[in-house]
């Protein structure tokens, strides 16, 4: 068998970026650069900060700005004292959770949307929890069902039938469900506690949830996936009637928190409620990529926050491509396109940390690749299918060494016609981190194969036939694991993927 690898190298934001890359970013970026191609040395110092300062040759603010996005990715931390200086870190699951969820959430994520991406993840969960819990998974899953119809609150009700979800994930032995899964949680928890004006509305679905909880529990005991499966798709079926139409017509709240405990986490917890606010304003006004919201000054007197917490939100905002600033006359902060390379790159940053193997992402990847066909052919309109057809040609036209990196540009396009923002998001990220790995190609005749199946698909979405096009594609991904294997050695970084 022979060996086929991807472009290299990766990260870097594609050609056709809608924003411009700030200084700060691209120092960061070099950082991020010099941990990877030293094999992330977890405990070892990068440099002071007069080292750092003479290092990139820019100045203490916008070496500050770069560590602070360093320290946001959990790749590094700034240690201060007499042996301080900038030293490198394992990233937390949590960190990569929380930047594809606030990209999720900024960029204006709809309920349906959500509610498609997690038809995808968790029927894959329960199925795969199924046919690999243990005894002790099984007693734990028990345990926290049981453990739901103690709690006292609303809120402690609606973790405690998540948990038994996340531990769900857990059990079926992929991280990359669980990573997901969690993404999944808590964008919904989010959008839940933030959008329904009442208890009294989420009351009856959180109670049908436990319902559906513990019979889906039993169900994965009982090593029935299909049954599991379905009840998933009911429960989720129950709540997306429930809570989207509530939450599209209601403006999420931005009341604060309670304070943290000291006065960094509270400025920071200050900076987040407003760049939620900030979003919330360009939601419901509507406003368009372009719209000018003021100078720093104007937006102080609007939300009545200091010169801090305003900065702190903006580069919350800056970094996912929700805002941008305008120099000259007329300038200040402006709407922005969204714009998902930081999330991407973060997420590659706290995987390629991780060590996860490619498989689990593969696995996944195959069962995005079916639902974004199918409702791909739901949705195809004029405009989206002249790009599929241009996407399909040249694929038939790439050469074999070219064919992976490629491809990529036929997945994204299709995501496009599907218009789900969830599954695209993920899409791109699993493609990126499996286009780090090598493959072994088990027959010079699948490529070949591929690509005339990829014409079919793309006839069978102009033809709107739903059930064909994920038929045709589940066969695609079925010759891909077939005839490649992924070497579990990951390559220096690449972008694109299978």
């Amino acid at each position: 068998m022979s060996e086929a690898s991807g472009p290299s190298p990766a990260l870097a934001p594609p050609a056709d970026a809608k924003r411009k890359i700030k200084l700060a970013e691209k120092v960061a970026s070099t950082i991020m650069d010099e941990i990877r191609a030293r094999d992330w040395p977890i405990g070892a110092l990068l440099g002071t900060e007069n080292e750092l300062i003479a290092r990139y040759k820019v100045s203490r603010a916008t070496l500050g700005e770069a560590v602070r996005q360093v320290e946001a990715q959990g790749a590094a931390r700034m240690q201060r004292g007499p042996r301080g200086g900038l030293i490198v870190t394992a990233p937390a699951r949590e960190t990569i959770v929380r930047t594809i969820a606030s990209h999720l959430e900024f960029a204006n994520v709809s309920f349906d949307d959500l509610f498609e991406a997690f038809d995808v993840i968790e029927t894959l969960s329960v199925k795969l929890a199924a046919e690999a819990i243990d005894g002790d998974g099984i007693t734990r899953l028990r345990a926290l069902v049981a453990q739901i119809d103690g709690c006292t609150s609303l809120a402690e009700y609606q973790r405690a039938l998540m948990a038994v979800r996340l531990a769900v994930a857990d059990a079926s032995g992929n991280p990359a469900i669980a990573l997901f899964m969690r993404t999944l949680v808590r964008v919904l928890t989010y959008l839940v506690w933030h959008n329904i004006p009442t208890p009294a509305k989420i009351t009856p679905v959180l109670r049908q949830t436990r319902a559906h909880i513990g019979a889906m529990v039993e169900a994965i005991v009982a090593g029935d996936a299909s049954l599991a499966q379905q009840i998933v798709r009911q429960n989720l079926s129950a709540r997306r009637e429930s809570f989207g139409e509530q939450t599209r017509k209601t403006k999420a709240a931005t009341a604060p928190a309670k304070a943290p405990a000291d006065d960094q986490a509270r400025d920071n917890k200050a900076a987040e409620r407003l760049a939620r606010a900030i979003v919330n304003d360009i939601r419901e006004h509507g406003w368009q990529a372009g719209h000018r919201l003021g100078q720093e000054t104007e937006l102080m007197e609007r939300y009545r926050v200091s010169r801090w917490i305003i900065r702190q939100a903006v580069r919350k905002l800056e970094v996912h491509s929700i805002l941008r600033s305008k120099r000259g006359q007329g300038g200040g902060l402006a709407v922005a396109e969204p714009d998902p390379e930081y999330t991407i790159a973060t997420a590659q940053t706290y995987l390629h940390a991780a060590e996860i193997g490619p498989q689990a992402f593969a696995e996944l990847w195959f069962n995005l690749l079916s639902t974004i066909a199918q409702l791909a052919a739901r949705r195809a309109d004029r405009t989206r299918m002249g790009e599929l057809r241009a996407a399909t040609v040249h694929v038939q036209g790439i050469p074999f060494e070219e064919y992976r990196a490629g491809l990529q540009r036929y997945y994204v396009t299709l995501a496009d016609v599907a218009q789900n923002d969830v599954l695209k998001l993920f899409l791109k990220i699993i493609a990126r981190y499996l286009m780090n790995f090598k493959v072994k190609v088990a027959s010079a005749n699948a490529p070949e194969r591929m690509i005339d199946i990829l014409a079919e698909v793309t006839q069978a979405v102009e033809a709107k036939d739903d059930n064909l096009a994920r038929r045709l594609m589940t066969t695609y991904t079925g010759i891909v694991g077939g005839y490649f294997t992924f070497v579990a050695t990951p390559m220096p970084q690449a972008s694109g993927g299978f």
